[in-house]
């Protein structure tokens, strides 16, 4: 739970100094499957029109957070929306 709460402070920072208001930041929320083989799973969702603009913010936080959390597990899903 710190560490997503850690993503969401870091990626909310990130979408003021990159993207403005044009991203919204939703969670940390329990995944669908909240845990597996007693590893807690939490999820974050970024959504916005800009493609572009996520990727540089999701970007600038995971640099960081390979530094600061070497024991958990990230993974990016891109699922653009088709306008």
């Amino acid at each position: 739970m710190s560490a997503a709460q850690w993503w969401q402070e870091r990626l909310s920072s990130a979408r003021q100094e990159l993207a403005g208001q044009n991203m919204e930041i939703l969670g940390p929320a329990p995944a669908g499957i909240p845990r597996i083989k007693d590893r807690y799973r939490w999820q974050l969702i970024l959504k916005g029109y800009a493609s572009r603009e996520i990727r540089q913010v999701a970007a600038a936080v995971l640099e960081q957070a390979g530094v600061r959390f070497k024991q958990v597990a990230v993974s990016i899903d891109v699922d653009p929306v088709s306008l």
